[in-house]
């Protein structure tokens, strides 16, 4: 599979499970480098930053998408949370 047609296949998969637009989840699997894992949890994350002081917002909320994308599984072309 060619990473194109990886991406679509991811794209397809994030908006099935998150029902969000294509641009939002294009800019987050481009932001957690193509882990459709990961972009669920920065979609969840990405609209509850918290104000950080001093802290970077960006590093916060890849670090939210990391643990969240622990508990979730790619089986059969469908994202869902491991039994």
């Amino acid at each position: 599979m060619s990473g194109t047609e990886q991406l679509i296949e991811s794209l397809k998969m994030l908006r099935d499970y998150t029902g969000m637009g294509a641009v939002e989840c294009r800019r987050a699997l481009e932001r957690c480098e193509g882990d459709a894992l990961m972009a669920v949890g920065y979609l969840k994350y990405n609209g509850s930053l918290i104000n950080l002081k001093g802290g970077s917002q960006e590093s916060w909320l890849l670090g939210q998408a990391r643990s969240y994308a622990k508990l979730l599984c790619i089986k059969d072309g469908k994202i869902g949370y491991q039994p």
